[in-house]
């Protein structure tokens, strides 16, 4: 009874389950890896999406000075932003 090891005879199984803590140290560590990257890929995602909201204002906003200085016309801003929007 006491050292009976169900996964003892599975060279790689028995080492990941019946070591205590260091099967505990190990599979805590596969999960942090896992949330890490899941995190890390959602990041990006939000970064990618930020930065195009972003430029597609800054882009309006440099269309609103060009027709503000008198650079483009009406016909041509109205076209342009059409294209931005």
């Amino acid at each position: 009874m006491w050292g009976c090891s169900y996964y003892g005879n599975i060279p790689f199984i028995g080492f990941l389950f019946s070591r205590g803590i260091i099967s505990l140290i190990f599979w805590s560590l596969i999960i942090f890896a896992i949330i890490f990257f899941i995190k890390t890929i959602s990041r990006k995602n939000d970064y990618s999406k930020e930065s195009v909201t972003t430029d597609r204002n800054d882009s309006l906003e440099i269309l609103k000075m060009r027709y503000a200085k008198g650079e483009i016309n009406n016909e041509e801003f109205n076209k342009m932003k059409q294209v931005l929007l």
